[in-house]
């Protein structure tokens, strides 16, 4: 588990890994013991961690007990892939875990402005197939 931390020293914000028992701060260079910090926010993705501390508004969270819509996570998620394969993938099995058959608006949900190109793609590779006019699956 990863949290965002201020630092006793410095009072800077940081993001430390929970289950190591100590922490160097990287702006004062002040060792704390991780059980005693106040914690702000927790959780198992440093990515996420990362986002949050850099103030990211998008990132998915539970909100007031709520889970986050899976279908913004998933677009979420997508968004950190960086090459176009895996991007596809996780793409194509996010929306059939999600929705079943899924549509072209679907896939431009989750890649803003390329969903055409990407459905070709997953078409052409074989990652997705139409099973009626319109409506794809894996």
């Amino acid at each position: 588990m990863f949290a965002i931390v201020s630092c006793p020293g410095c009072s800077k914000e940081r993001v430390v890994d929970l289950s190591s028992s100590t922490s160097v701060c990287p702006y004062c260079g002040r060792k704390a013991d991780n059980a005693l910090l106040a914690v702000r926010f927790s959780h198992q993705d440093q990515g996420i961690v990362r986002d949050v501390l850099q103030g990211r508004e998008d990132v998915p969270l539970v909100k007031d007990g709520v889970p986050p819509d899976p279908m913004e996570a998933l677009r979420y998620a997508v968004s950190h892939i960086s090459d176009p394969e895996q991007k596809m993938s996780a793409t194509a099995e996010g929306l059939d875990r999600i929705k079943g058959e899924f549509t072209l608006d679907d896939i431009e949900h989750i890649i803003p402005g390329q969903g055409r190109r990407f459905a070709e793609a997953m078409l052409e590779s074989c990652l997705i197939h139409e099973v009626s006019y319109g409506r794809y699956r894996i």
